[in-house]
Formats: structure tokens, sequence, C-alpha cells
């Protein structure tokens, strides 16, 4: 029985010594690879893995492929810390992940109906129900620095001047703090306790915190406090929509439901989603609850302070957004104060 622990705790020890051999972490790497691309018929790359008992896994030059060929994941460098003993009854588990330098593209080509990470998330999760299971992955902590994310769609074209082109979104210098990381399948919930990020038409996120979920039904941010601009939010935001192809016709088929709380908002930020609110640059504050599709917005109990003593309490709606000059705006107005 001694010698039989003795051999057991041997192994790790051994494979941690093994993998400082760098022609050991090279063939490593070209089998894990193997086994993704055959798992999900992807292309897929790896420079470099090791494996040591006291840090973890160590992946370098991580690359994916999409359906066509194009890249999809690319990773500089991932490091990640296992959790053996919960291994299997929780599905993947991990008490620590870092990402640097990542990229996600996620994106629909020109005649396709099925957006490139679809043809992932199908794949995991066959290989999950062929298995006769759930596809679990659960990260304790979660680091994602100076990565990207690009979402596009070809059969898209929005023609929005300096505001943020729905179609082409690239999100850039994204700096992320995670906890309680999970994925189930094609669904994962978090909570985000620090990001700052970047979109190519100029909006920042300066701060944010939230927990959020993901499913092929729901977005939802609970608990959502964000510096974005020069803007103070404080609110729960959800995202509705019949599944993940909704995204592809955003203004139409994705209802959005804000419940604010007192929110401080300067309305030349909403330039980034409609260019003639660059032309008002003033600070509002807000409360009340809205929901609807961009296309079709209504406000019930919104609370409006503008300067000192402007005051407004209403029931609104606005149809016709993006397009601001065309748009149609109705009001029925509960309170009304205002001074010159």
């Amino acid at each position: 029985m001694l010698n039989a622990f003795f051999v057991l705790l041997s192994i790790p020890l051994a494979l941690t010594f093994l993998f400082r051999d760098p022609m050991v972490q090279t063939f490593s790497a070209k089998m894990l690879t193997s086994v993704i691309s055959d798992k999900t018929g992807l292309h897929t790359e790896i420079q470099a893995l090791k494996v040591d008992v006291f840090h973890g896994i160590e992946i370098r030059g991580l690359l994916m492929d999409d359906n066509r060929g194009n890249p999809m994941i690319r990773v500089k460098q991932l490091r990640a810390r296992p959790v053996y003993a919960d291994w299997g009854l929780f599905g993947l588990v991990f008490s620590r992940v870092e990402l640097d330098g990542a990229a996600f593209i996620y994106g629909r080509y020109k005649g396709d109906d099925d957006f490139n990470f679809t043809y992932l998330i199908n794949a995991l999760s066959d290989t999950s129900q062929s298995d006769g299971g759930n596809f679990k992955l659960l990260a304790r902590k979660l680091i994602l620095t100076e990565s990207k994310f690009h979402l596009f769609d070809e059969n898209k074209t929005y023609d929005n001047g300096r505001a943020m082109d729905y179609g082409d979104i690239q999100l850039d210098s994204i700096n992320l703090d995670v906890t309680s990381f999970k994925i189930i399948n094609d669904s994962l919930n978090f909570k985000i306790n620090q990001l700052s990020v970047t979109e190519q038409c100029g909006i920042s996120i300066h701060k944010m915190s939230t927990d959020f979920i993901l499913s092929s039904t729901g977005l939802h941010a609970k608990g959502l406090l964000m510096d974005i601009a020069q803007s103070k939010l404080d609110l729960d935001l959800d995202f509705n929509y019949a599944n993940y192809k909704s995204f592809g016709f955003f203004i139409d088929s994705v209802e959005m439901v804000g419940d604010f709380r007192p929110t401080t908002l300067q309305m030349d930020d909403l330039g980034y989603f409609a260019e003639t609110m660059f032309q008002m640059p003033n600070t509002i504050g807000i409360t009340g609850l809205v929901r609807g599709k961009v296309s079709d917005l209504k406000g019930k109990d919104l609370k409006i302070h503008f300067r000192q003593n402007t005051r407004l309490w209403a029931d609104a709606s606005i149809k016709g957004l993006p397009d601001f000059f065309t748009a149609y705006m109705e009001a029925d107005f509960k309170e009304l104060a205002a001074s010159v």
C-alpha cells in the first residue's frame, strides 16, 4: 500500500519534470491540437503545452479557425490551475484562468445563416451528448488582459457615420476581472468585478461591474454599475431574443429592458449609437424603466432632471431609431416643471 502511494505521488512530479523539455511541450501540443481538431472539426494550432503540478497548465500560441478557415480564436498565452479533485463531478474546474493577448472573432459571412461560433457550440454540444452529459466548465477566477473581440455580419450594412457600426463592432484593449465563471453547453454566467474596453468608434468603458448571464435566449446584467464615456450608469439590463441569430438583426429582433436607478447620462455619449446626439452636449439625471427594440422603444415612469430647475415625469415612446430625424416620439406627461 505504501509503495502504491509513493508511485501515485511521483506521477505528477514526473510529469512536471518531463514537461520542462521543449520537445515534450511541442509533441504534447501537437497531440492536443489533433484531439481538439477531431472533436470540433475545426483547424486548431497550439505552439506549446506545459503541465506543472504546482502552477497548472500553460498553453502558448493557440489558434482556432472557423468553418471558413479564418481565425476565430487566438490566444497568445493561457494559464490555468485545475482543481483535479472536483473534475468529473462538476465538469472541468479551475481555481484560476488567465488569458493574455486573446482575440475572439464572432461573425457571419455573406450568404451564411449561422455565425461562425455556432459550429463550435454545436460541436461541443454534440460531443457532450454523445458522452452522456453536458459540457461544463467552472473557473473560480478569470483574468483577461489586452484582448480583443470582433463582431461582424457581412449580411448587414449600417451607415451610422461616427456612430457605432452594428455590423462591424470591434472591441479593443479588453481588461477583465471575473469570478465564478461557469459554462454549461451554450450558456455562461459570471460576476464581473472590473471591465475596461474601447470600441473602434471611440466610446470607452472605464469601469464596469455586474452579475452577468448569457444564454441562447437572453443576456442579463444585474446590479450593473458602469462608467462609460462621460456617463455613470446604475441599472439592471436585459437583452431578450429568440436565439443567438437575433444579434444579426439586432435593431428589430432584440428586446432591451433597462431598469434605471439614479443615473447620470451625458446626452452626447448617445451619439456613439445615434450620430445626431453628438449635437446635444447636455447632462441629465434619469430613473425609470425602458423596454423595447431599438426600432420601437417605450419608457415608463421616466423621471428626468436637467440643470437646476427642469424636471419631468412621463411615460414616453419613440419609433424609428436609429434614424433620429425620421423617428416618431410620443409622451404622456405626469409632471413637468421648468424655468428659464
